[in-house]
Parts: C-alpha cells; structure tokens; sequence
C-alpha cells in the first residue's frame, strides 16, 4: 500500500476497514469523488482509476505529483523550518490563490508550499 501525501481533514484513514468493506470484489475502473488526502485511493492502489477533488488547489497538487515529481522535490528543498518562514509562505499560498492563472513554475511552488505548510504544524508548536 501507498501511504498518502498529505494529512486532510476529514480524512478517511481510519475508517478504510470499513469502506472498503463495502467495495465490490472486482471492477474495472476506480472513481475518487473526493480524494482529500488520497487514503483510500492510495489503500487500493488501483490499476485505472481517477480521483476528484472540488479543491483545485488540491487536484493541482495531485498532478504536479504526478506529471512533475523532480520538480516538486527540488523545490520543497528550498523551504526553511523557521515561525517567520511558516507565516510568509502562508501569505505567499494565500497571494497564488488570488491569481487568475499560474504559470506552471507557480503551480510547482503552490503544491511545494501545500505540502509545505500541511506538515509545519510543529514549527508552531516549538
């Protein structure tokens, strides 16, 4: 199994026993309404499949993930572990939402700065 990404609430992670108990024994195609941090889509691993979001800047996420993962990893390099950087890079997320359109080095860094500041609880609690 493929551990998710990201921590999401209202994640599913706890309950995967359960849903996926309810999934049928076989089928040809797997659809993720609403794949939030992706467990039970990463629990069954699926051949074919496609995964949903109404959070656009989590469905770009997903595909820098897929489409640019090199590029998605030399940029989380460039974060620093600092309560000051914590707050700018929130600010600078909350400036690319404000934009009509990125460019695709903007899309890299919005998904950098998602997983970014999805894992820096901690910096805050220092």
């Amino acid at each position: 199994m493929v551990e998710p990404i990201l921590k999401w609430a209202g994640g599913k992670r706890q309950l995967l026993s359960e849903i996926t108990a309810l999934f049928p024994t076989s089928y040809e195609a797997y659809h993720e309404p609403f794949v939030g941090g992706g467990a039970v889509f990463f629990d069954q691993d699926p051949d074919d499949g496609t995964i949903n979001d109404l959070n656009t800047r989590l469905t770009t996420f997903y595909e820098i993930v897929r489409d640019q993962p090199d590029a998605l990893i030399t940029e989380n390099k460039t974060h620093e572990h600092t309560e000051e950087y914590y707050y700018n890079a929130r600010s600078e997320f909350n400036a690319l939402l404000t934009q009509s359109t990125l460019t695709q080095d903007e899309r890299v860094r919005e998904a950098s700065l998602l997983l970014y500041l999805n894992g820096s609880v901690e910096i805050l609690r220092a």
